[in-house]
């Protein structure tokens, strides 16, 4: 692997790290929305049909595709790292385990998925999940026999852990993170067009945690405080929003 390879892994794993904190900061910033203007106890006393849910849920379906994105560039950066061979059958695996996760992960959010994107835009999902769906059934098998669990029945095991090499994982790959690109490009639209009521308070919101962050003046709170700020950035600046 060239030092430059080493450093496209490690920015996609700063990325994806840092994209999954700032998600993280816009979920907290959206609960303390419905909270205050509410004035709920607790989320759990939020309608079922109120809009929060809608909003919650673009949102977790963003931060698993950051989530596996991550553990997918890990594992890859280091199954290239390895000085043995043999060592590319445990990276193999885990990556099989992952992908399968991710995919299945995937269909729980189909419906939701269908129903907030434009129907040239699901048939285009589809297509793209279709390509690594394919491949879930042997998948599914070196997860449940040798990756995730260890079989019992030792032949078992083996014939499963050997079917990796007859899969084409490079092409699995390249499919499903595809896949999940385009999931995040649509969940982006869903969420712009989900927070338009919403920006201007969540921009208060924001501006007064800053403040708070700000006037509290720990060292603790110096990270925490980079991301309000680069939320605040964003929805000021983004007039899709």
């Amino acid at each position: 692997m060239t030092e430059n390879e080493i450093t496209l892994f490690n920015k996609n794993i700063d990325l994806c790290i840092k994209k999954l904190k700032e998600t993280r900061i816009f979920i907290q910033n959206l609960d303390t929305i419905y909270m205050n203007n509410h004035n709920y106890k607790s989320k759990k006393d939020i309608p079922e049909n109120c809009d929060y849910y809608e909003q919650r849920k673009t949102l977790n379906i963003t931060m698993l595709c950051y989530a596996i994105n991550l553990d997918i560039t890990i594992i890859q950066k280091h199954m290239l790292l390895s000085i043995q061979e043999k060592d590319s059958i445990y990276f193999s695996k885990l990556l099989c385990m992952t992908i399968y996760e991710g995919i299945n992960s995937i269909y729980k959010n189909i419906h939701y998925i269908k129903e907030h994107t434009k129907n040239e835009d699901f048939k285009l999902f589809k297509l793209k999940l279709s390509k690594v769906d394919r491949y879930r059934d042997i998948l599914a098998s070196i997860r449940n026999h040798s990756s995730a669990h260890i079989d019992n029945d030792f032949i078992t095991y083996y014939d499963s852990l050997i079917s990796v090499f007859s899969l084409p994982l490079d092409q699995i790959l390249c499919h499903f993170i595809d896949l999940l690109k385009f999931t995040q490009e649509l969940c982006d639209i869903i969420n712009k067009e989900q927070l338009i009521e919403q920006k201007e308070k969540l921009i208060q919101i924001t501006i007064t945690i800053i403040e708070n962050l700000k006037n509290n003046g720990t060292s603790a709170n110096n990270e925490l405080l980079q991301y309000q700020e680069e939320l605040l950035n964003f929805l000021m600046s983004n007039n899709e929003i």
